[in-house]
């Protein structure tokens, strides 16, 4: 499953910054849409609105202090179909939360140069609130988040929000440091693989520019390349005229990363058959030879 696809499509509903969505007015029904928390049910929460029974006492599926930030994420993760049944992600203690179901491997703590992604859900350090972190334009974050209002505001409010980025920590517009997030990549798909699969390995041919490069795909994540043709799959130069760093971005694609001309290549294919470009703007095919 393309998770950050599926987030990207189910976040066109919140509407673009700095409109707001809130739990009152003409938004109202978008914002129960959103969180499934109702106007009536917040006021309850915070005592501005008698229940049926005409106390003021909210039940237990509406705590004192309800606001829409759990509820906002809960939806998210149900609606991309990110969570799983019985695994819902808009609550607080997430990384205890992903340890008890085997997922820690998709809890990314909060550290110098690190960033969340499109799409993946952080918690704060310091008090319970969770979000969605966004793009990074330069060094804005963008996200959307629950939780943006209440009850000395009297409503509450999901809504996008940008913040500059001062430091090598990602941190929230009242300066708060993140806990961590979770890779909803991760938590989909599982931990990243620790080997290349088998049918990228070996040599490969790919013809650019009037010559003729060999490929050497080996399973620690390295490529190299030589002029000189390979005669079986035994077949190894004592030189490489370059190597470069191999990232796994799916099933099928590959990024390569040449260390001596620092040129970008990126391949998608199976079987023995891959299609490129190199850095970009040149094609590239590369045929497998055993």
């Amino acid at each position: 499953m393309d998770a950050r696809a599926a987030a990207a499509a189910y976040l066109v509903k919140v509407p673009p910054f700095p409109t707001l969505v809130t739990s009152d007015g003409f938004t109202a029904k978008l914002f129960t849409d959103l969180s499934r928390i109702t106007h009536l049910q917040l006021q309850q929460s915070w005592g501005q609105a008698p229940r049926g029974d005409g106390t003021t006492h909210p039940d237990k599926n509406f705590p004192p202090g309800l606001t829409s930030c759990n509820g906002f994420v809960g939806v998210y993760g149900t609606a991309t179909n990110i969570a799983l049944p019985g695994r819902d992600l808009g609550q607080f203690l997430l990384e205890q939360r992903l340890k008890q179901w085997g997922k820690s491997f998709a809890w990314i703590p909060s550290t110098a140069g690190v960033r969340p992604k499109f799409g993946d859900i952080f918690e704060v350090l310091g008090r319970p609130h969770v979000g969605i972190s966004l793009d990074f334009v330069g060094n804005t974050w963008l996200t959307a988040e629950g939780g943006q209002g209440g009850s000395q505001m009297k409503r509450d409010i999901i809504k996008r929000k940008q913040v500059t980025q001062i430091d090598d920590f990602v941190r929230t517009d009242k300066s708060e440091q993140l806990k961590g997030w979770v890779d909803i990549d991760l938590f989909v798909n599982g931990p990243p693989p620790t080997e290349l699969p088998s049918s990228m390995l070996g040599w490969w041919s790919v013809p650019w520019r009037g010559k003729t490069f060999f490929y050497f795909f080996e399973a620690n994540f390295k490529a190299s390349w030589t002029y000189t043709k390979p005669i079986s799959d035994a077949f190894t130069p004592f030189t490489f005229d370059d190597t470069a760093t191999v990232t796994l971005d799916g099933p099928a694609s590959i990024t390569l990363k040449w260390k001596a001309t620092g040129s970008v290549e990126k391949f998608t294919g199976s079987g023995r058959e891959m299609v490129g470009m190199w850095n970009g703007v040149e094609p590239l095919v590369a045929t497998k030879l055993f």
